[in-house]
């Protein structure tokens, strides 16, 4: 944890909500806080607001399943300064929020897991996600708000690519003007036990990714299938969302490679640790936490680029990574183009090694650092603590605001909600984020 000087003062700030806290992301950022920063985790209230023309007759609001035209949290009055996780925060007189992704909360929420829902917004929307993005914008520029966390450039430029072509200029104004781009770490590793296990152990491959189809998990079962037949000296290491189908029992089976499920992160980061080549072939992702642990730790990273991918090039260079550009979703042409990279870095551990080594350097001391990031972040609060605001109430979001049904949830009963619905429909995405979806525009 980051030391705290003598005689510094502790602020504590809440964080949360609870159940949005990503355990990469924020995990890092819990473990190894900013100088003199304690977090308190917490469980607020969700407060959803649903145009009453959307009601559903017999049944009460359920957030995966019923649009709603905002959602805000409500942790309570306090003088505490409030860090959350993508939701807009009521009754604090300052907050910040960061964003891993502008369209999933600012233009549908929660109902996006539901692919009937999914398929409107890819036709563009229509009048329901202009009204939620007018009143989610004028929660973010609520005076309150006194700063909007981006992890990359990109995602920040994509954000005010849509808000100059659809929102007013002093909201696009205020908007911008509260955005800071704070790129996520993790801890590095002893820096002797990484130049160990790149002397002494046997070439490890890692692939990691909670979501098979956004992670792209077929093509990683695939490819890593082929190459631990042809290379028996190198182990192979498949972490995430299994499918029940013999392509994993194929993989499994081999004597150098080991399917493990979804694990706990704890048990994750202890095989990335001991790994030395990150396998990444994501058709689309927000950021990315899993190439700050593996940089931290020291790997090569054969990771996938592109369009929808175009993130990775603020912290991945030509000599930090293998890129393997992807467009579009072509299985065949996956296969062929990440086994041949992946193939060539494997013949040629001098060349991985010397990657891993500039990937370590830069997680030290680069971008990708906890001092760097610590240090945005103490700015950052400090500054927001220092100049509190009347909180924000659900009228100050407009007309809209006025008459529609307000609806609370516990940060439990979300969860359970959103649980219950993947039960329901086993075919809905593990992600909520709108990777590879057109966000719409006024009409």
């Amino acid at each position: 944890m980051t030391a705290t000087r003598p005689g510094a003062k502790t602020r504590t700030i809440d964080i949360g909500s609870s159940i949005e806290l990503h355990g990469g992301l924020h995990g890092s950022l819990l473990t190894d806080p900013p100088t003199g920063t304690r977090f308190r985790v917490n469980a607020p209230q969700h407060v959803f607001l649903s145009e009453p023309a959307r009601e559903v007759s017999g049944r009460s609001f359920r957030p995966s399943r019923d649009f709603a035209t905002a959602e805000l949290i409500d942790p309570g009055p306090s003088r505490l300064l409030y860090h959350s996780s993508r939701w807009p925060v009521l009754n604090r007189a300052s907050w910040i929020v960061d964003l891993d992704d502008f369209g999933y909360p600012v233009l549908w929420g929660r109902s996006a897991i539901d692919p009937q829902e999914r398929r409107r917004l890819a036709r563009g929307g229509g009048r329901a996600s202009q009204a939620r993005a007018a009143q989610m914008l004028r929660a973010y520029t609520h005076p309150s708000c006194k700063a909007i966390l981006f992890f990359t450039e990109h995602a920040l430029a994509e954000a005010y690519q849509w808000l100059r072509s659809a929102a007013p200029p002093e909201i696009t104004r205020a908007f911008v003007e509260r955005c800071h781009v704070v790129p996520a770490a993790h801890r590095t590793l002893d820096a002797a036990e990484v130049r160990r296990k790149w002397r002494d152990d046997p070439l490890t491959v890692v692939f990691c990714g909670r979501d098979y189809h956004q992670k792209n998990g077929r093509a990683a079962l695939t490819i890593m299938t082929s190459l631990a037949k042809r290379f028996p000296e190198v182990l192979f290491h498949y972490i995430g969302e299994t499918p029940r189908a013999p392509l994993i029992h194929r993989f499994d089976s081999l004597p150098n490679a080991t399917a493990h499920g979804v694990l706990p992160r704890a048990d994750a980061l202890r095989i990335l640790a001991s790994a030395h080549v990150l396998f990444h072939p994501a058709r689309y992702e927000s950021f990315g936490m899993v190439y700050a642990e593996a940089m931290a730790a020291g790997l090569a990273i054969v990771s996938s680029s592109g369009s929808l991918m175009a993130h990775v090039e603020e912290f991945l260079s030509r000599e930090r990574a293998v890129l393997v550009r992807r467009e579009g979703d072509d299985f065949e042409r996956d296969v062929a183009t990440f086994e041949r990279a992946l193939d060539r870095l494997l013949a040629n551990r001098s060349a991985a090694a010397a990657m891993g080594a500039q990937n370590y350097r830069y997680a030290t001391n680069g971008a990708l650092s906890v001092r760097r990031r610590s240090a945005s972040l103490e700015k950052i609060y400090r500054r927001a603590a220092a100049v509190p605001a009347e909180p924000m109430r659900i009228e100050d979001l407009g007309p809209v605001a006025d008459s529609g049904r307000v609806v609370r949830r516990s940060a439990a009963a979300v969860a359970e909600d959103f649980e219950e619905f993947r039960r329901a429909v086993p075919r809905a995405p593990r992600s909520v984020l709108l990777g590879g979806t057109t966000w719409p525009t006024p009409t």
